[in-house]
């Protein structure tokens, strides 16, 4: 099976007839960023630059959650008698 590529009717196809473009993350502001990473379709069809550039901004995304979590977690472990045993303080009760 041979496959032949073919042009759109009309024109070439561009991300501008979509309707998106893709700005370098460097010129995107958080909202866009978060926007970005919280819906799954957008990146699925790029490749080459676009792709490497939405790897990218995973890699961060997926940081900056895990730093978010980390924070997150030391209260819990100080109030936990693991919290006790490795730092060797354990904070009152709350009332």
């Amino acid at each position: 099976m041979k496959l032949v590529p073919i042009k759109a009717k009309g024109s070439e196809m561009t991300h501008h007839v979509h309707g998106h473009e893709m700005k370098p993350a460097s010129q995107m502001s958080r909202w866009e960023k978060f926007r970005m990473s919280m819906t799954m379709t957008v990146g699925m069809e790029h490749t080459g630059v676009a792709g490497r550039e939405m790897a990218r901004l995973i890699g961060l995304d997926i940081r900056q959650k895990f730093f978010f979590a980390l924070i997150l977690s030391v209260p819990i472990i100080l109030y936990l008698p693991l919290g006790k045993f490795i730092f060797g303080f354990q904070p009152p009760a709350p009332p």
